[in-house]
């Protein structure tokens, strides 16, 4: 699904061209190009008048955005892809982006990319190659055999997806929904915590949510995880709060805390299908999300 989920994201992206932007070269070059590099040249070759050390500005497609993309496609392509389609638009993508440098990122170092209106279309295979890279690759073998695949921590790939799928689905910037924003649950501020999404209005919380990488099946849900969700919603003071699982019964369940006034909501996100119709099931989680922070600003303004 990631290979299929980025090659599309990448078509939609490049479909009006493959973006291009400037990129600092610094040569030795036969004729002058942009500024001389005075010092470069009297250290390196006194005396000769060529070549000349330069640096210019070289307008390129191997810049950062389309170095992402074709890093995060390289590393999907080493795995074993059962999927024809799959190792196909990973192949397109890879003959698309043929100029570009591949760069190996650290996936605990991987760059951010600036948007702005230039680069805005490529915002969403941007967004998901980086969860590709930073969700560490490795490689191991025995003798002249090797494998490669992922080492991913699903609950924090889901809580990344989620978090990106719901700011897009809201119109929501990161200052507003936010990710591990530090709260604290006593007056001494020592218990501290950290939801998965929390909206803010300045200083004031109208929603707190919980993404699960589990599946939701049958009418139990973990007490553990409505204990981790009640704990927030007292900790901001609000009605209640949601639990989003991975996958299951897609319908809203609700608890009533008993001698706590508080409802905690439970939706699952069906992960299955094309890209496209995993980002319609979120926009019925948005939907939900704006609900509460709307209940709980009335709740504010009656007390």
């Amino acid at each position: 699904m990631l290979a299929i989920a980025l090659a599309s994201e990448a078509q939609r992206a490049f479909a009006c061209g493959l973006l291009h932007g400037y990129r600092m070269e610094e040569d030795a070059l036969q004729t002058i190009r942009g500024r001389i590099r005075l010092e470069d040249q009297m250290r390196r070759r006194p005396g000769f008048m060529l070549p000349v050390e330069v640096r210019y500005d070289e307008f390129t497609d191997d810049i950062l955005e389309n170095r992402l993309v074709k890093a995060a496609a390289s590393r999907l392509s080493r795995m074993r892809l059962r999927s024809t389609r799959a190792r196909s638009e990973l192949n397109w993508v890879a003959g698309m982006l043929a100029q570009v440098s591949l760069v190996e990122f650290d996936a605990s170092d991987v760059p951010e990319a600036r948007f702005d209106r230039l680069n805005e279309h490529y915002r969403g295979v941007i967004g998901l190659a980086r969860l590709i890279l930073r969700h560490s690759a490795f490689e191991s073998g025995r003798g002249d055999v090797r494998a490669s695949g992922f080492l991913m921590d699903m609950n924090r790939l889901f809580q990344d997806f989620l978090t990106a799928a719901l700011r897009e689905a809201l119109g929501a910037s990161s200052t507003r929904l936010r990710s591990d924003h530090e709260i604290t649950l006593d007056e001494d501020g020592k218990a501290r915590l950290k939801p998965d999404l929390s909206w803010w209005d300045g200083t004031t919380c109208t929603f707190v949510g919980d993404a699960k990488y589990k599946n939701l099946t049958g009418k139990h849900i973990p007490g553990a995880d409505l204990y981790q969700l009640l704990a927030y919603a007292t900790a901001l003071d609000l009605p209640g709060g949601l639990l989003i699982y991975a996958e299951g019964e897609a319908e809203t369940r609700s608890y009533r805390v008993k001698h706590a006034d508080k409802c905690l909501e439970v939706m699952a996100l069906d992960l299955s299908g094309t890209l496209t119709e995993v980002l319609d099931r979120v926009s019925h989680v948005a939907e939900r999300v704006r609900g509460l922070c709307e209940g709980a600003e009335r709740t504010r303004l009656a007390a």
